[in-house]
């Protein structure tokens, strides 16, 4: 996101919640909101600004992330859905395409040949089975975006700033 985009949605939060927040807020907030897209961003704000009557704790850049994420993962059961379409479609020798790296991490770890040769008296195992797997996948995406944050030597000198500390190994594997 570029930073002009940042300070108009930031600007706007602050107008609408009327509040000040404190410049190292600031800074670890753009840092934590940097890899979204203007428009994501942006769509996140003008969601918040209307839809909240009072400024949602003070973890903002959680919340914008949130909406952004809610709204670009497919649920599991789409999810599983776009898979079977694939299975029908592109059958067990082609070379599916998914529209979210964690459906083709899931499919992954699951095999798709398997996918594709499951018995219909096994479907429902196999369902439940994709439906664990991809939400730990997703929730394991979450925890390293995290992680990725937390290493950065900029945030751990603004956590330093406010009297914080980090251990140096936060690395999840």
């Amino acid at each position: 996101m570029t930073e002009e985009t940042y300070l108009k949605g930031m600007g706007m939060i602050i107008s609408t919640f009327n509040f000040e927040p404190k410049e190292v807020s600031l800074k670890v907030w753009r840092m934590e909101l940097e890899d979204l897209t203007d428009r994501d961003f942006i769509q996140a704000v003008l969601h918040v600004c209307r839809t909240q009557e009072k400024l949602p704790g003070p973890n903002l850049a959680a919340v914008i992330r949130n909406y952004v994420e809610i709204g670009q993962e497919k649920i599991t059961e789409e999810a599983w859905g776009e898979v079977m379409k694939a299975v029908s479609g592109v059958g067990r020798y082609g070379k599916p395409q998914f529209s979210s790296e964690a459906i083709a991490e899931t499919v992954d770890v699951l095999g798709w040949e398997s996918l594709c040769n499951v018995r219909s008296q096994e479907l429902n195992t196999m369902r439940a089975h994709f439906y664990r797997s991809y939400e730990a996948i997703r929730k394991r995406r979450q925890v390293r975006t995290a992680t990725k944050i937390l290493e950065s030597a900029e945030v751990r000198e603004l956590i330093g700033k406010v009297g914080l500390s980090i251990p140096q190994q936060t690395r999840m594997n």
